[in-house]
This record gives C-alpha cells, structure tokens and sequence, in this order.
C-alpha cells in the first residue's frame, strides 16, 4: 500500500513538474486513495478516529478528482469538500484526547 502510494505521489509530481496533465490525473487521485489502504481500510475501522480519517480521505479523494477539472464550481466544489474533510480529521483528532 505504501509503494502504491509513493507511486501515486511521484505521477502527481512529475505530471505537474513536466506539465503532463495525464500523469497529475492518474497520480494525484491514487495517492489519496490509497492513504485508505496505508490506513487499513478495508475492513472498515471500529474506532471513531479511524472512522473519521477513512471517510475524510473519501471526500479528499472526490475534492482532488473535481479539482482536475477548471473553473469556479469545480473549485467551489472541491474547495468544500475539503473543507468537509479537514472537519472530519479535525472530529478525529479531538475524539483521541
């Protein structure tokens, strides 16, 4: 899950880096996917932490397929589904003390 994920991240990279916009639609959505399998996801988590991480990357994941796309609404839509997911990280976070 881990070497998936760096594969991701560096697609992501070198598509920005060489202007390939292929390679940024491919890697950035892989990368934020896989975060889920790093999490350990599935099987679905038990804890409301992991809950909460699970189903903020999920809305990450749909923020950075919509942000490939330009203009205002994909950018307000992605805007608000991150701004969903840092919610739910932050719920995480204050749920483990």
């Amino acid at each position: 899950a881990l070497g998936l994920h760096v594969t991701g991240v560096l697609l992501a990279l070198v598509g920005v880096e060489s202007r390939r916009p292929a390679l940024l639609a491919i890697g950035k959505p892989l990368a934020t996917a896989t975060l889920l399998l790093v999490l350990g996801v599935p099987p679905w988590p038990s804890s409301f932490f992991a809950q909460a991480l699970a189903v903020g990357l999920g809305f990450a994941l749909v923020g950075d397929v919509v942000l490939l796309f330009e203009g205002t609404l994909p950018f307000l839509l992605g805007l608000g589904l991150f701004l969903v997911a840092h919610v739910l990280f932050l719920a995480g976070a204050w749920s483990v003390g």
